[in-house]
């Protein structure tokens, strides 16, 4: 049993307390998945969903609920993030093509699509699914700190795929030029097994600032899947008034 704030949650049981109240879910292993609400819902919530949650919250949700409407409710009943993370796992094993997925579109930036593909071809699968890292300050005793080499954990990720990381598509700095990183610094899979490649500046700005938006749009938190995959589509620009 350990303490985390004012909740304390049972090894090996599906049992959290809050406060005086003691809440138990039944396992969300081998259950279907229904959909992110920023994306189209494909199918229905199984029957059983609602029963894993407690019965005083269960009002305001159905069947055609969505994963951040289950996520609300138990955030409600004060479910630890460690139990809500195991839970959206479950909820989406053997589905994880219904994953929030960030698009890198071809047309909007060339290179980076270029360099994603390559790394994704090292897979049998079309796309790839990545772990969101929130930033966190790494400890003082830390030998990224103590070097002044990193402060934080996305720092220390991309510190290591600048220092050890692969170069899938050869490429040359230039005076205008960033790094891209694949798989990104702010993931878990980034770091020492990424790849790099220089890229122009405008294009890496524009895709970190897509990045950053799907992030937030997509309501993920540390340590909540995503898929990658690269994709061809039309851009329409707004036609400036003369």
């Amino acid at each position: 049993m350990y303490m985390e704030g004012k909740y304390v949650k049972l090894s090996n049981s599906n049992t959290f307390t809050t406060g005086d109240r003691a809440l138990s879910l039944p396992s969300l292993m081998g259950n279907q998945a229904v959909l992110h609400n920023f994306y189209p819902v494909i199918q229905r919530m199984p029957e059983d969903a609602l029963s894993y949650v407690p019965e005083e919250y269960r009002a305001g949700l159905s069947a055609d609920s969505s994963w951040p409407e289950m996520e609300a409710v138990l955030v409600s009943a004060g479910a630890p993030h460690d139990y809500i993370l195991e839970a959206r796992r479950a909820y989406f094993r053997g589905m994880e093509d219904q994953l929030p997925t960030f698009e890198v579109n071809r047309l909007l930036w060339p290179n980076i699509a270029h360099h994603t593909e390559a790394y994704l071809d090292q897979g049998e699968e079309e796309g790839t699914t990545l772990t969101y890292m929130e930033e966190r300050p790494l400890s003082p005793e830390d030998p990224y700190v103590q070097s002044q080499t990193a402060s934080t954990n996305r720092e220390k990720n991309r510190y290591q795929a600048q220092t050890k990381g692969q170069k899938l598509v050869p490429s040359r700095p230039g005076r205008d030029t960033q790094l891209d990183e694949f798989p990104y610094a702010s993931t878990y899979e980034g770091g020492t097994d990424s790849s790099i490649m220089h890229v122009p500046r405008s294009e890496n700005e524009s895709h970190g600032g897509a990045l950053g938006r799907f992030y937030s749009s997509s309501g993920l938190k540390d340590g909540y899947e995503f898929r990658v995959a690269v994709v061809d589509k039309k851009v329409n620009r707004r036609k400036k008034r003369k």
